[in-house]
């Protein structure tokens, strides 16, 4: 059924007249006749007759207002409610992010974030993947990338890349002594030998300790390892010469960029992945918003070579 001429059916049969309710409509009177013939031709019935100078309803118009009515206010609710989701989003969305995924992430994303949604206040927390998942847990944050998160009552786990990790050296000018048996450090990094090297890590609370702990055991064998809960100061100590770290490329990309540490690639690579969570319930348009960006930004460093890592969600695309 057409709108528009349901609407000028129902006025002309409210007031009676169809000359007035083209006024009120502010459109010619032939033009409103023709198309209130239209949907009588459409329907297949009289609607309207003439009655000294106005207009009544006949039995189907009787029908058609009583039904009518109540169908033009689902249309124009359904209208109002299908609008008020095309304008600016509003409110506060709060995403967490690991330290290494921030710093390349963060600046084009609130960038864009903030030109493209001026109403929506985003905020930002960021610490090592154990305490993102405390804040997950107890419903602090909207949105979260974390590593290997384990299953999160109430909350939606989606990977979205595959991460290989890499040992994180000083500049050669600045290398610690080395553990017996070692000249230097090869182009490429066993098991066995990162077993012999003195480590900075996180404690076992957080994704990255869990995954180097995990791939050492596979081999039987234990790591050295000084716990810094921050990822910032792991940086400083390996480059002050105090030792080696093992992460993402990604993490240390800017200060190997720089020259200040060397990413040195592991064999077998140990990997983890990086993944979307979000609380069981229904997001709000600003959320929704944020995810796509995350989303999309996320695959344009990829393939700008700014992120080194596979995205796992076009892979599955392809089995859905």
């Amino acid at each position: 059924m057409d709108i528009p001429r349901l609407k000028a059916f129902l006025l002309a049969a409210r007031l009676g007249s169809v000359s007035r309710a083209a006024v009120e409509l502010r459109i010619a009177q032939p033009a409103l006749s023709r198309q209130i013939r239209k949907l009588e031709e459409d329907l297949g019935v009289a609607l309207l007759v003439r009655a000294g100078r106005g207009v009544r309803t006949t039995e189907a118009g009787d029908a058609l207002v009583t039904r009518g009515d109540a169908l033009f206010r689902s249309v124009q609710e359904t209208i109002e409610a299908v609008q008020a989701h095309a304008g600016q989003p509003t409110g506060i969305v709060t995403l967490a992010l690991p330290p290494g995924a921030g710093k390349t992430l963060a600046p084009q994303l609130v960038t864009r974030y903030r030109k493209r949604f001026p109403a929506v206040t985003l905020r930002l927390r960021s610490a090592l993947s154990g305490l993102i998942r405390d804040w997950l847990a107890r419903g602090e944050v909207d949105v979260a990338l974390i590593h290997n998160p384990p299953r999160i009552p109430e909350v939606e786990l989606r990977p979205l890349l595959e991460e290989t990790h890499q040992l994180i050296a000083p500049a050669l000018s600045r290398m610690p002594d080395l553990p017996d048996g070692l000249r230097r450090l090869p182009k490429a990094i066993t098991i066995d030998m990162l077993s012999r090297l003195p480590l900075i890590l996180p404690s076992r609370l957080h994704g990255l300790r869990q995954v180097i702990e995990a791939f050492a055991g596979r081999e039987r064998l234990s790591l050295q390892v000084t716990e810094i809960d921050n990822l910032e100061l792991i940086k400083t100590l390996v480059e002050s010469g105090v030792g080696f770290s093992v992460m993402a490329y990604n993490a240390a990309q800017e200060e190997v960029q720089r020259r200040v540490l060397r990413a040195l690639p592991i064999i077998p690579a140990p990997t983890w992945q990086l993944t979307l969570a979000t609380p069981r319930k229904q997001p709000t348009r600003a959320t929704v918003e944020l995810i796509r960006m995350i989303e999309t930004l996320l695959a344009e460093l990829i393939d700008q070579g700014k992120w080194r890592g596979t995205l796992i969600q076009v892979q599955q695309a392809g089995r859905d």
